[in-house]
């Protein structure tokens, strides 16, 4: 593996959602860049019906790989984190 930069490691948010009778939630699709934005997203999620929880991952990337190809950072132990239900 090629050395990880700055610039290869980010933070990003997802809102995950499901209806109340779903087992499981659904994927946000593109991730947030900050907890604020998927604040706001899962404020409007709730107006539609639904609830569920963000999630902050630390993701990693390296230099030769596609701009839009991350993966989860597991050399912390804290690479996924369950953070507010709505």
């Amino acid at each position: 593996m090629l050395p990880i930069t700055m610039k290869n490691i980010r933070t990003v948010y997802y809102a995950l959602h499901c209806k109340p009778d779903q087992p499981y939630p659904l994927h946000s699709g593109s991730p947030f860049m900050s907890l604020e934005r998927a604040r706001f997203e899962a404020r409007k999620l709730t107006q539609q019906g639904f609830c569920g929880w963000i999630m902050r991952l630390y993701e990693v990337r390296q230099e030769d790989w596609p701009n839009d190809h991350w993966l989860i950072d597991h050399r912390v132990d804290d690479a996924i984190a369950w953070l507010e239900q709505f």
